[in-house]
């Protein structure tokens, strides 16, 4: 960012109130007085901004930060759009509903979780992306689980998890090559050493899904509502396997590393078509309005017709308010200087190898808390700490997997990050509901901070990895 940086007047113990008045207005927004993030991410930008000035800053370099940062925001602003349009073309095409009735009758509710978790992690591994997956097998998942009554919270953990092990792991995926990129380490040595850490997290979530589902009791209420449920669709909608066909061909299109905006309108153009084709009753004027205010169900059954309805440019509205002001958030924090400030203190506070690993974590969960940002969090500590593991004699590996460990698998456990408030706005699920049923995206940081404690599976630059 091309903006001066003047704190010559912020005092670190001033910025460490900040932070913790921050803290404590978040929680109890969110946990007490249930007000929305972007009402509590508002007033924490006002006030910083207002720390800002009074050390000296003017306002025209604060602005400059945060339309900086914002303009960052774009390409995932269109994304949030366009997954909107395609969800509702997928609901009334009947794609989603195929999905549902199938899946419905193929998979088993004891095993359904594992199984659901795995088929994301390998959709996201083969793909890179975790929002793809999460906005079609992921939308049509939270569908089944709800025809079987498994809770939707444990069941968009079991998604989260598998969705974002790929986008950790895979060579494909955005961060993986941030990551890798901004450490200057060699990519798939990246990936295989991102293994250590997310490989026993994901397994353990495996098994956490597992041991829940042989718990889950299926009442006869849930059998009769699945007969209920594929009855209600069979009447209301032309199911075919055929259309199961476009959430493969969107997968495989992904694969093949073509822009993710493309893709997504390519597979909501095919919906259009098929829902003029074989949904009866559908005009085109229903596609326009389905674009921006979503599809919405009218079988007769409320526990059908909340399950068959959604998507729509207007449903990602509160998402994209709430990562706007996040995002402009990091940018005052960023053109005022005060992030800086703060890493810079900690930086020299680091002696040990373990004090860099855990310190530079615990900075990029703190840059992805303000910003809400992933890329942001990496952007910014990367070049801050990367000199840090050159003095120390350790391998950038080391760096890149910090960046993923604290990053990519932290964000959406915080509810006003943009990755969890897309899941929340495609799912229907916040975060503080599925967080604790998202095992591996916490014990991947348990695991790297037990590795740096006992020096474990750490690459150094001279003697290889310490085992």
């Amino acid at each position: 960012m091309s903006i001066k940086r003047t704190d010559k007047k912020a005092k670190i113990g001033e910025v460490s109130v900040l932070f913790l008045l921050f803290a404590c207005l978040m929680y109890a927004g969110l946990s007490i007085w249930k007000t929305p993030a972007a009402t509590i991410l508002t007033i924490a930008m006002v006030i910083t901004s207002l720390y800002a000035i009074w050390c000296g800053n003017d306002w025209d370099t604060i602005q400059k930060g945060m339309v900086s940062s914002i303009a960052g925001l774009l390409p995932a602003i269109i994304i949030l759009l366009a997954v909107g349009m395609l969800i509702g073309t997928w609901m009334v095409s009947g794609i989603i509903p195929s999905m549902v009735y199938y899946g419905l009758q193929m998979l088993n509710p004891t095993y359904f979780l594992p199984t659901g978790a795995l088929l994301c992690s390998l959709a996201s591994v083969i793909t890179g992306t975790s929002w793809g997956t999460i906005s079609t097998i992921g939308v049509a998942l939270l569908g089944v689980a709800q025809g079987f009554g498994i809770s939707l919270p444990v069941a968009a953990g079991a998604v989260v998890v598998g969705c974002f092990f790929g986008d950790k792991v895979s060579p494909l995926s955005d961060t993986t090559n941030l990551a890798a990129g901004l450490a200057k380490a060699n990519l798939f040595e990246h990936s295989r050493y991102l293994m250590f850490t997310t490989a026993p997290a994901w397994f353990l979530s495996i098994l956490f899904f597992t041991f829940y589902g042989w718990n889950l009791p299926v009442s006869d209420q849930a059998v009769q509502n699945i007969a209920l449920i594929l009855s209600i669709i069979e009447n209301h909608f032309f199911i075919s396997p055929l259309l199961l066909i476009p959430p493969l061909l969107l997968l495989f299109l992904m694969t093949r590393r073509l822009p993710v905006i493309p893709v997504i309108m390519a597979g909501t153009a095919i919906a259009c078509i098929i829902a003029l084709i074989f949904q009866p009753g559908i005009q085109f004027t229903d596609l326009l309005s389905v674009f921006y205010k979503g599809f919405i169900a009218k079988t007769g059954n409320a526990m059908t017709d909340k399950l068959l309805s959604g998507g729509g440019m207007r449903s990602m509205n509160d998402t994209i308010v709430t990562a706007i002001i996040a995002m402009a958030f990091g940018g005052v924090l960023q053109a005022s200087g005060i992030i800086f400030l703060v890493l810079n203190k900690l930086t020299g506070l680091i002696k040990t190898q373990f004090d860099l690993i855990i310190t530079h974590s615990l900075a990029t969960i703190l840059i992805l808390m303000l910003s809400g940002s992933i890329f942001v969090a990496m952007s910014v500590s990367a070049p801050i700490f990367s000199p840090l593991y050159d003095k120390l004699l350790l391998a950038k590996v080391n760096l890149s997997r910090t960046l993923e460990d604290s990053g990519t698998v932290v964000t959406p456990l915080i509810p006003w990050s943009i990755a969890a408030l897309f899941i929340e706005r495609v799912l229907g699920v916040p975060a503080s509901e599925y967080a604790i049923y998202a095992p591996m995206c916490y014990l991947s940081l348990v695991f790297a901070y037990v590795y740096a404690y006992k020096g474990w599976l750490r690459k150094c630059m001279q003697t290889g990895m310490n085992a």
